[in-house]
This record gives structure tokens, sequence and C-alpha cells, in this order.
């Protein structure tokens, strides 16, 4: 992804996402916290404040799933 630049496609909230994505939410977030999914280009904050709803990048997040790995090291 080119900095600065939101990705084309749909944008998803959270629920929608895992549906759509057939993951559960715990993995979508525990993905975030292990660095797999970065704000900007996997998803976005619908609001200001932090607990606003994120909007998910179907695509972007479908492109980093085909790199994972069955376990982390």
């Amino acid at each position: 992804a080119i900095p600065n630049q939101i990705h084309t496609g749909e944008w998803l909230r959270t629920n929608e996402a895992v549906f759509v994505l057939q993951i559960s939410r715990d993995t979508l977030h525990r993905r975030c916290r292990d660095g797999y999914l970065r704000a900007g280009e996997h998803f976005i904050a619908s609001g200001p404040h932090r607990t606003s709803p994120r909007l998910w990048s179907i695509a972007a997040v479908r492109v980093a799933m085909a790199g994972w790995t069955g376990v982390l090291k």
C-alpha cells in the first residue's frame, strides 16, 4: 500500500468483516495485537474516539491472511 492512501474496495464493520472473512472476532483482534494487521492499511477507526468502531478493508485483510502461518514464532 502507498502511505496515506486508503484502499479501495469493501470496508466493513467488525461484525460484518468476521462473517465475510470467516474468522472469529478474537482472531481478528489478536492479529492486530501481533502486528499482522495495521491501522490505515487493514483498518481505520470510524470516529475520533478510542472506542469508535473499526472499518476493515476486506481486500487488504485477505491479502494479509494469505501469508498467515499455523504457528507464530
